[in-house]
């Protein structure tokens, strides 16, 4: 069977995606791991940054060396979404003397 994950869509926009041909089609809500392997095997992303959104979901941000980028959402059941997907991802330098707000 194939991979159901060829194109990911931003569910914010409902039709971003990241390179792929027009035929192919996809749900952009599968098993955590699922998404994790295609994002590593079909556009080199690995994790960049995790944080809770609440207490029942995690937010991940996946980059790779190319700069494409995705931003996931996962509930506790293993359930995940991506949020947004995109390109030109650039890192800032550190901000040094952060006060709290």
């Amino acid at each position: 069977m194939k991979t159901p994950l060829l194109i990911l869509a931003a569910a914010a926009a409902g039709s971003w995606t990241l390179p792929a041909t027009a035929t192919q089609q996809v749900s952009s809500c599968a098993n955590h791991d699922e998404i994790v392997k295609v994002l590593a095997q079909r556009y080199h992303e690995a994790p960049r940054a995790i944080g809770l959104a609440s207490r029942s979901a995690v937010v991940e941000v996946f980059t790779s060396k190319s700069g494409t980028w995705t931003i996931l959402l996962t509930k506790t059941d293993g359930a995940s979404c991506i949020l947004a997907a995109g390109s030109n991802w650039e890192e800032n330098p550190p901000v040094r003397n952060m006060t709290s707000l």
